[in-house]
């Protein structure tokens, strides 16, 4: 990560912006200091019907990563949190943290922009199991799948071509939800 910062700071200095231009300060209370569990329940998009542990899960490890889980992941969020829970408390409290309510409540991208983020990077590392969850996390946040099937191309120009088979593998998952790769 060293490495990458050193390197964006130089783009920045070669670009003639200054750190603090491009670094922003975050107040006492965080990146999310503002937000309200109330105002985020009716955009998660996993029901109590589908995570029925998402009480208990609260009461745990607090509602922010939590509802950053429901809204961006669905598909996938709520069983990994009761895996990691079942696992070991501790972990499980680190990665709500960290990865949750830390990196994905960050406002700086958007949801949107994020889960288009994990679709590239999970292709490029070839965890299709992973991409398959992102890409039906994008479907469910109203991506249009015509932008999930650019990623898959666009990854295979940079990760290469075995990559593609994200793209076949795309194309079946939008038929499962009814919608063409090309709509949108």
């Amino acid at each position: 990560m060293k490495r990458t910062l050193r390197r964006f700071f130089k783009v920045c200095d070669e670009a003639g912006l200054r750190r603090d231009e491009v670094v922003s300060d975050v107040d006492r209370d965080g990146w999310d200091g503002e937000r309200d569990i109330e105002a985020e329940r009716p955009h998660w998009l996993a029901s109590t019907a589908e995570f029925p542990e998402q009480v208990r899960l609260i009461e745990t490890y607090g509602w922010k990563g939590i509802s950053i889980g429901l809204m961006m992941q669905p598909a996938n969020f709520p069983s990994v949190m009761l895996k990691c829970d079942a696992l070991d408390e501790k972990f499980a409290q680190a990665w709500i943290d960290v990865v949750h309510e830390g990196m994905y409540s960050r406002p700086i991208l958007s949801q949107r922009d994020r889960t288009l983020i994990m679709i590239a990077d999970t292709i490029s590392v070839m965890e299709l199991t992973q991409a398959t969850y992102h890409m039906t996390n994008a479907l469910r946040l109203g991506i249009p799948p015509r932008e999930v099937l650019e990623i898959c191309f666009h990854s295979t120009v940079y990760a290469g071509m075995p990559k593609l088979y994200s793209a076949w593998i795309f194309k079946d998952l939008c038929a499962k939800h009814g919608v063409s790769p090309t709509d949108g």
